[in-house]
């Protein structure tokens, strides 16, 4: 509070279990959205070009978050 520079023990400072817990799901959901942004951009780009594999429902592989999103 005062702009010193104290020892976490000192002052009884201690980072709660629930903040480093919401750290790792927030860090997991972003991982988990940037892969999967890069599964529909990848896609985008066969798609282009022509090639690539077929997508769920149309006889070949099921790709990341296909069964999700319908």
């Amino acid at each position: 509070m005062t702009g010193k520079i104290v020892h976490v023990d000192d002052m009884n400072l201690w980072e709660s279990v629930a903040v480093r817990a919401q750290t790792f799901k927030t860090s997991i959901e972003c991982a988990s959205m940037l892969l999967r942004i890069d599964d529909v951009v990848s896609g985008v780009k066969k798609d282009r070009s022509g090639g690539g594999p077929k997508g769920a429902g149309q006889g070949g592989p099921e790709t990341f978050g296909d069964a999700r999103d319908g």
